[in-house]
């Protein structure tokens, strides 16, 4: 009886989309302390009513990275479970 290789593929994928999630969730909380020091520093105080342009543009870029950060990693787990290349005929 031979082994069901398409099955072990399934599984190891399973694993390491399991553990690239894992560590997305992890790095999560520093990359969120970092960007709330970021936004809180003098140089780029997202909180003043009279910012540059500039200034606006660099809140807006600090306060996407996080959420395109966390979807970019899901992404790539995901279509590394389902892509079909597998090395196994």
């Amino acid at each position: 009886m031979g082994i069901n290789e398409k099955g072990q593929v399934m599984v190891y994928r399973l694993m390491i989309m399991v553990f690239v999630l894992m560590m997305a969730l992890v790095i999560m909380n520093p990359l969120r302390d970092v960007i709330i020091d970021v936004r809180d520093t003098d140089q780029l105080n997202c909180t003043s009513p009279d910012l540059t342009f500039g200034q606006e543009t660099a809140c807006l870029g600090v306060d996407v990275l996080l959420p395109y950060f966390v979807g970019a990693i899901i992404i790539f787990a995901f279509i590394y479970y389902f892509s079909r290349k597998s090395g196994v005929e």
